[in-house]
Order: structure tokens, then sequence, then C-alpha cells
């Protein structure tokens, strides 16, 4: 019997470093609308990229409103690269933490200047 309170004292002293290894993540969202919009309308289908320093990728589509999804993103710095098409490749570098995980972004018509 003192065995097996033993060894539950080693799994509930070991249990907060268990969990500590595990990396958090958070859902990041991107307002993805039209730069030439009076109403910040919405881009459907847009595509956003996130790209970390060692090149893993995470991505998503916009849903009719332009509001993109990314789930389950590790907090860090990322390359945010967004796309639709008839629209200019938007490019920026962010940071991504769970107190820092809603961006919106202006996509700029392929015929404007």
């Amino acid at each position: 019997m003192r065995r097996i309170g033993v060894v539950l004292a080693g799994l509930l002293i070991a249990m907060p470093f268990i969990a500590a290894d595990k990396k958090a993540t958070v859902d990041v969202e991107v307002q993805v609308s039209d730069q030439s919009s009076a109403e910040d309308e919405g881009v459907e289908g847009a595509w956003v990229t996130l790209r970390n320093e060692e090149g893993k990728e995470y991505s998503d589509d916009a849903d009719e409103s332009g509001l993109v999804i990314v789930s389950e993103v590790p907090p860090g710095y990322y390359t945010m690269v967004v796309s639709a098409d008839g629209f200019r490749d938007t490019k920026r570098k962010i940071e991504v933490s769970e107190e820092n995980s809603s961006f919106s972004v202006k996509l700029p018509r392929d015929d404007q200047n």
C-alpha cells in the first residue's frame, strides 16, 4: 500500500511539469476587407498563410464576411500573407500571442495604384 502512495505522490509532483511541456496554441482571427469599399466589405475566399521563422505554415480561407480563423497556432513571430483573386497580395510581420491574436487587413484591388 505504501508503494501505491509513493507512486501517486510522484505523479502529483510530475503533473505540472508534464502539463507545462505542452505548448499552448491560439486561434488567430483575421478580418480581410476590400480597401476600396467604403463599408469595409469583407473579401470572401481570401487566403491567409502564417509562416513562422522555421518555415512552418498555418493557413485557412475566409468565410462570406471575410473572416479567417487559423486554428491552433503556437505563439511566436510570423510572416502573414493575405491573397485573394482580383486583389494584390499583402504581406506583413506579426506577433501571435494569447493577448494578440486578432488582425485586420485591407486588400488593394489589382487595378488600384
